[in-house]
């Protein structure tokens, strides 16, 4: 709206008092909050969305909203844009119901901008750390502005809204080369592959295969027009560490796939590399430089607290897959002598039945319901799982699965060729278990955790870790942010030391694919002994 010109012949048109044109800006204030995924910016430039959006208005109108306060909204926001979910490119703010709720002097060059951005291309992703774009009010003039939702705000101390969104547009580049270097057919080798589980840990990289492998498809069957759409797309709503498949273990599988290395090669060259003691580990102590970025990061981020590490306790485990039933207190007798227990009864000692191996789900399904008792079959040495959690359990998150609005510090860690039942304080043989949990990763199911490997950890009393081995922070499990911080922090994490806590430690022995248990299982009167030895 103009801010220095009167003209009669439109009224209060844009003025505080014009309820029809404020209405319309509500409108595209709901339309901008109730977007979701990524958005676009396109390469129309800013000016000439600003003479199509004037061009649209009769001449009466035309200089009335010649405004600069909407000019450099236009210029600057007009040409936002969403992809749809089969590749096409729309406008952010112009919409047909947008458009229909327009004063219909105004619907023209709405139009007009919408359309000019439906045929442009993408030229980079959008984010902003602003509250407001534009200016909604000046004087006694409305203006087109948008609040910005906490929700779609940059708020990283890391890096700036322009630093993010040049990474980003980055990570279009690596991810549309990587696919168009492989075929279809290569990534679905490569998927096949990794759900065979014939490659060690191979769930660390399914799930990135997967992703590949589906936009590829998908890019594929869709028209030429909307292909790099796609991709832009993807990029956006990637999970951490997916758009850089050249520098992954992804990219070792597809070269090797591609070059058409048999598989015994391919598998002995992917397990080297997967190793615990190799995969995303830093072979060579920080340099001073990397030291330096580290300190940077930690504080930005606030991290210090976060740092300190100490065992878990039973306590700590949030998630319970089963734990033993709590028996009520018996009812008192209604009789004088009804307390007393009559000969023979009691004497018979429980059945014992040897069981078959079982898969988890039948175990799950069919067992673990009317357990009474849940015992373990401890082996000398075995697969046991230690927990750790935070020290200060406020610290800001540094773990994949731990979140500001659903906090879990809980991690874990495994000794490479297993723990001995001693080194706990346990002895091999029957123990009782006082609860089975997944790994802390999978606590919360909204959070994707597969890439950690799925299992579950049968939890046994008395149980206090004696060797030690620093705060056991591995790379492979901190957030995104710190990646490139990684060997500073496993330096740090080796030179430390979990603190101590009183009573029991949170251990248990794993169950997963290639690490079965054998259990016994209490119900009334009957005891089974089963192995689990698969999950279906």
């Amino acid at each position: 709206m103009s801010e220095t010109q009167t003209i009669s012949s439109v009224g209060a048109i844009g003025r505080h008092d014009d309820r029809g044109y404020h209405a319309f800006l509500d409108a595209v204030q709901q339309q901008f909050e109730g977007l979701a995924g990524p958005l676009f910016l396109v390469d129309v430039p800013g000016p000439t969305l600003w003479a199509q959006y004037l061009d649209g208005f009769a001449a009466t109108y035309r200089q009335h909203h010649t405004c600069s306060a909407c000019r450099q909204f236009v210029e600057q926001y007009a040409g936002l844009a969403i992809v749809a979910e089969h590749g096409q490119v729309i406008s952010a703010l112009w919409t047909p119901d947008i458009i229909a709720a327009a004063p219909r002097y105004q619907q023209l060059g709405l139009q007009a901008m919408a359309s000019a951005v439906a045929s442009a291309r993408i030229a980079g992703f959008f984010l902003t750390e602003r509250p407001m774009l534009g200016k909604r009010v000046t004087g006694a003039w409305q203006h087109l502005a948008l609040s910005v939702p906490a929700a779609r705000r940059h708020t990283s101390p890391l890096l700036t809204a322009f630093q993010w969104t040049a990474e980003r547009n980055e990570d279009y580049k690596t991810v549309s080369r990587a696919i168009g270097e492989f075929t279809a057919a290569q990534f679905e080798t490569v998927v096949r592959v990794c759900q065979s589980e014939a490659l060690y840990r191979s769930e660390k990289v399914l799930g990135q295969a997967e992703w590949l492998h589906a936009l590829k498809v998908k890019v594929e069957a869709a028209p030429k027009p909307y292909r790099r759409n796609l991709v832009w797309r993807a990029v956006g709503l990637a999970p951490a560490g997916f758009c850089h498949p050249r520098a992954s273990m992804v990219g070792t599988l597809l070269d090797d796939v591609a070059a058409g290395l048999p598989f015994d090669t391919i598998k002995r060259r992917f397990d080297a590399k997967m190793h615990p003691l190799q995969y995303q580990r830093p072979q060579a102590a920080p340099t001073a430089g990397a030291i330096k970025q580290a300190e940077e990061v930690v504080a930005k981020l606030g991290l210090a607290r976060s740092l300190e590490r100490r065992y878990a306790t039973l306590a700590d485990v949030a998630v319970w897959r089963w734990t033993p039933p709590v028996r009520g207190t018996a009812a008192p007798p209604t009789t004088v002598f009804g307390h007393l227990t009559p000969k023979g009864a009691g004497d018979a000692p429980a059945m014992v039945v040897q069981g078959k191996s079982l898969t988890w789900r039948k175990f799950a399904a069919d067992f673990l319901p009317t357990a009474d008792r849940l015992q373990v079959n401890l082996p000398a040495r075995g697969h046991y799982v230690t927990l750790t959690t935070a020290v200060d359990a406020d610290a800001p998150p540094i773990l994949q699965w731990d979140r500001e609005d659903a906090r879990n510090p809980v991690a874990w860690y495994v000794w490479h060729g297993g723990g001995s039942a001693s080194q706990y304080g346990l002895q091999a043989g029957w123990a009782d278990v006082v609860g089975i949990t997944p790994k802390p990763s999978a606590w919360d199911a909204a959070v994707p955790s597969a890439h950690q490997g799925e299992a579950y950890l049968f939890m046994v009393a008395g149980a206090r870790e004696t060797r030690r081995g620093g705060l056991a922070i591995f790379p492979e499990t901190l957030r995104a942010e710190l990646h490139g911080v990684r060997s500073v922090i496993e330096a740090f994490s080796n030179r430390g030391e979990l603190d101590d806590v009183a009573g029991d430690h949170a251990i248990g022995l794993q169950f997963a694919e290639g690490w079965p248990v054998t259990v016994r299982v209490t119900s009334g009167p009957v005891i089974t002994e089963h192995v689990i030895d698969r999950w279906e």
